[in-house]
């Protein structure tokens, strides 16, 4: 199995504490974690180990004895939002030039302040939202040429894409609006103004500004001709009425023009106009998550 690096634990929630962990944000030192009762613990990661100490012994060259274990927490809670949502946190995200954390909760994306944790909107139109994705990303202006900082906010509610712009700070009125075959299930910015977009059917990469819609198929290999990346199994079965058994579309990018997909223990690397990469899979024996 492919091994990149070793897991450690550096938290566990206390025996008496019923909570689930939900959603991570790590972002400078500060770790959030959101719960499954709707509250929101912010962390510090104590990255840098305090000088050890010395258990005062001397030896005979002069050097000073064993060095004690200083014993500093890997994460240490810095506070806890009880009221952060009534909901699940099952997602979170910051729009760090506009000072918000974003958050999906009971099936709405909320803006909240950075710094008090405290809800400044609810964006009503994103009712049954089921995911979303940010990206900041700086833009020349194409009639000055002067470049300003563009931060966008895409969010998937049932079968539609929809879109909010920061511009400099400041949040456009304009809220975009595509259409999409199906129910998405995940989201992954790739660029500036692609998006690739996860659903049952399979992957597609959407460019936002020209509403291009690119599917992403398996490589060509005789019957595979034009087939679906990640809308079969493997064996060839069918996802189709298996209900919540259905694995979730899972996507990273790995550079403006190439994406890596997964779905169940299939993998695809793939481009900025979705076509397949001469790239061999990885061999997952588990599927992964995220």
């Amino acid at each position: 199995m492919l091994s990149a690096f070793k897991a450690q634990a550096i938290h566990e929630l206390k025996p008496k504490d019923k909570s689930k962990v939900e959603s991570l944000l790590a972002y400078g030192d500060r770790l959030l974690v959101g719960l499954n009762t709707g509250a929101l613990r912010i962390y510090r990661v104590n990255e840098e180990r305090t000088p050890p100490e010395y258990d005062g012994a001397t030896h005979e060259n002069g050097e000073s004895g064993q060095p004690i274990p200083a014993k500093v927490k890997a994460v240490e809670l810095l506070r806890e939002e009880e009221k952060f949502s009534k909901r699940p946190v099952q997602q979170l995200a910051i729009v760090k030039e506009a000072n918000l954390l974003v958050s999906l909760s009971d099936g709405y994306i909320s803006l909240h302040d950075l710094q008090t944790y405290q809800l400044v909107e609810r964006l009503e139109q994103t009712r049954n939202a089921t995911c979303f994705a940010v990206t900041s990303n700086v833009i020349k202006d194409p009639d000055t040429n002067i470049p300003s900082l563009v931060s966008r906010l895409a969010v998937g509610v049932k079968r539609r894409l929809m879109y909010w712009t920061w511009q400099d700070m400041e949040l456009s009125s304009d809220v975009e609006d595509t259409g999409l075959e199906a129910a998405v299930k995940s989201l992954t910015w790739l660029t500036a103004t692609k998006i690739v977009v996860g659903m049952d059917a399979g992957f597609s990469v959407l460019d936002i500004e020209s509403k291009e819609v690119a599917n992403v198929n398996k490589p060509p290999q005789g019957e595979l001709e034009g087939v679906r990346f990640a809308a079969v199994s493997s064996s060839g079965m069918g996802y189709m009425g298996m209900g919540s058994w259905v694995p979730k579309p899972m996507a990273t990018r790995l550079s403006d023009d190439e994406i890596l997909l997964a779905k169940d223990v299939n993998t695809l690397f793939a481009g900025a106009d979705g076509r397949p990469l001469e790239k061999r899979q990885i061999p997952w024996s588990l599927a992964p998550k995220l």
